[in-house]
């Protein structure tokens, strides 16, 4: 749902459900059961002025297998493209920051934080993460020609 209660700001609300139904694969001798996975998320675009741009994302999902993963596309810094994957349960959330400083400049930022439920730990290998959170920030300085 997209709604725009004023011209400078914009609402959207996303709710996704998926489920898996083992009998279908023709494995109803199976230990596995069947399960469902939910993903709701709430986006809101703030133009206070109009070189100044505000948007924040806060998504909760449960996904409590891989085979209900949930892939999100995330708005970013310009010229990145984000597809983020989601199972387990938890929350995620970010907020972009941008300004255009001038007809030559702009700059953005992004600060990005995920929390799951009932993990010790995120990722293997160099991607290992202890805790049950993850966070990033980044920032960006365009110069345009």
């Amino acid at each position: 749902m997209d709604y725009e209660p004023q011209k400078k700001i914009h609402l959207r609300t996303r709710l996704e459900f998926a489920s898996i139904n083992w009998d279908q694969y023709g494995l109803f001798f199976s230990d596995l059961s069947d399960s469902t996975g939910m993903l709701l998320y709430q986006d809101f675009k703030l133009k206070p002025l109009p070189q100044i741009s505000i948007r924040t994302r806060w998504c909760y999902f449960d996904a409590p297998l891989y085979d209900l993963r949930f892939y999100i596309y995330e708005n970013d810094l310009p010229g990145v493209m984000r597809l983020k994957l989601l199972y387990k349960r938890g929350i995620r959330s970010y907020f972009i920051f941008s300004w255009h400083v001038s007809t030559y400049i702009s700059f953005s930022a992004k600060l990005e934080r995920t929390s799951y439920d009932n993990r010790f730990s995120i990722g293997s290998g160099n991607d290992f993460i202890p805790g049950n959170h993850e966070h990033a920030f980044s920032c960006q300085l365009d110069w345009h020609l």
